[in-house]
């Protein structure tokens, strides 16, 4: 399979442009920033600088068939989002027929699900089956987004959420294991509470 990773050298865009590589795909990496093509390079990927903000190089690739699936994991907003999106759509239909539909995937976050559950876990939060019907404030943009990506006719659209069960640095979670790992090598007692409303 050949792939584009759009913010391939981000928190989630550039594990998942790794596994992809070390799975036998050619994967295309854009990077925002010259400096990085090196260190993609040196990841089995195929690196080009572009900003989707403001160039289209990346859609290159697309007219020119040479990817099947476009991984975005950009860390945008929903307008930003759809611009991207629109970009790409307009250059798929152009150049595809319906029998042969780019994969559009589009990586997002753990809170479009909601963020403050009341008194037990799992009340007030969404589905994650379905559209999000709670995002927090700051997601709201993107849902609405991600339902353009989900109801396109000239992309197969899909949407991913990973980043609640993402183990490395910098995710949702760090913080409470530092502190669950200094509190043990202490031999201290760690214990974190959930209360209602944060």
């Amino acid at each position: 399979m050949k792939v584009l990773v759009l913010g391939s050298t981000g928190y989630l865009g550039n594990p998942i442009a790794e596994a992809l590589v070390r799975s036998g795909h050619l994967v295309y990496a854009q990077t925002r920033s010259s400096k990085n093509v090196a260190r993609l390079t040196a990841q089995e990927l195929v690196p080009f600088a572009s900003d989707p903000n403001t160039d289209d190089k990346y859609l290159e690739l697309i007219t020119s068939l040479k990817v099947d699936v476009v991984i975005e994991s950009l860390d945008y907003s929903g307008h930003l989002l759809v611009d991207v999106f629109n970009k790409i759509t307009k250059a798929a239909r152009e150049c595809r027929s319906s029998a042969y539909k780019l994969t559009y995937i589009s990586v997002s976050g753990n809170w479009a699900h909601g963020t403050q559950p009341p008194a037990s876990l799992i009340e007030g939060l969404d589905d994650e089956r379905g559209q999000p019907a709670h995002p927090a404030q700051m997601m709201i943009p993107r849902v609405a987004a991600e339902t353009n990506i989900l109801s396109s006719s000239d992309v197969d659209g899909i949407i991913i959420r990973p980043s609640v069960f993402y183990g490395r640095a910098g995710g949702v979670w760090e913080d409470l294991f530092e502190r669950a790992t200094k509190a043990g090598e202490k031999g201290e007692k760690f214990e974190w509470y959930i209360t209602e409303g944060g």
